[in-house]
């Protein structure tokens, strides 16, 4: 069962997508208006040899963990789980609640407010980018669930593959690595992990849904941030280089 003060969360979060843009100034909505060409430039980013490589790589962790929906790594896995509880119920539903797109969105929405009202644009940058980085991995996330219709552990339904609570989860948390580094980054990537083990834990997913779901999360987070930092994200340059011994080229995606 979902933690109860979802039921105002999610209803909160709605209100906030609504209200936001009429209480922020005409620059900040001239900002906020780009989301939708700021996300196609990510959708491209991702696609570059970055992305593609850690989705490719993460795909092939899924083909090694999973040999069928009960048997392999991640059948075993869950039989464990099934047996043994090793956070308990209320280490469990926390991780659920925290990861859930509810309260991630409302957590973007409080950095982008906070830099409004503190004048600090890498603040209000990071709550924008965070909102585009749920909304990339969240997207595909579904796009793939409604495709794979892989069972979940527990039987409860069909939308296993991959694991949204922790595509979303490494996003957000990709974006705080790349903004700020890891003194940031190696907590936020902590909190998504210990999401992601919950996840399994109250058999939810299995670990190929998990490691997917963060691959997908980390390749859309990466994406956005190169997207909003990259001044050419459309280009493709080369340019000759002289090493010791010979030359070559070095080609900037």
């Amino acid at each position: 069962m979902r933690h109860p003060a979802l039921a105002a969360l999610r209803p909160a979060a709605a209100a906030c997508l609504l209200l936001c843009p009429a209480a922020v100034r005409a620059d900040d909505r001239a900002g906020l208006s780009r989301i939708p060409g700021n996300l196609l430039r990510s959708v491209r980013e991702e696609a570059r040899w970055e992305g593609a490589g850690t989705l490719l790589g993460s795909l092939a962790s899924v083909v090694a963990l999973r040999n069928s929906d009960k048997g392999g790594f991640d059948g075993d896995l869950d039989v464990d789980f099934s047996q043994h509880q090793r956070l308990g119920r209320r280490w469990a539903d926390a991780g659920a609640w925290a990861g859930d797109g509810a309260v991630l969105l409302l957590l973007t929405g409080a950095f982008y407010a906070s830099g409004r009202l503190l004048h600090d644009d890498k603040v209000r940058d990071f709550g924008q980018m965070g909102f585009e980085a749920l909304t990339l991995s969240t997207v595909q996330t579904y796009a793939l669930k409604l495709t794979a219709r892989r069972e979940r552990p527990d039987g409860s339904d069909h939308y296993s593959f991959p694991s949204g609570h922790a595509s979303t989860a490494f996003a957000l948390a990709s974006v705080a690595a790349s903004e700020w580094g890891w003194a940031a980054g190696a907590p936020a990537m902590g909190l998504a992990g210990f999401i992601g083990f919950t996840r399994m834990e109250k058999r939810k997913h299995y670990l190929s849904d998990v490691v997917f779901g963060m691959g997908l999360g980390i390749a859309s987070g990466r994406a956005v941030w190169k997207a909003h930092h990259r001044k050419d994200p459309d280009r493709v340059s080369a340019a000759p280089v002289l090493f010791p011994g010979g030359a070559g080229l070095a080609v900037r995606f």
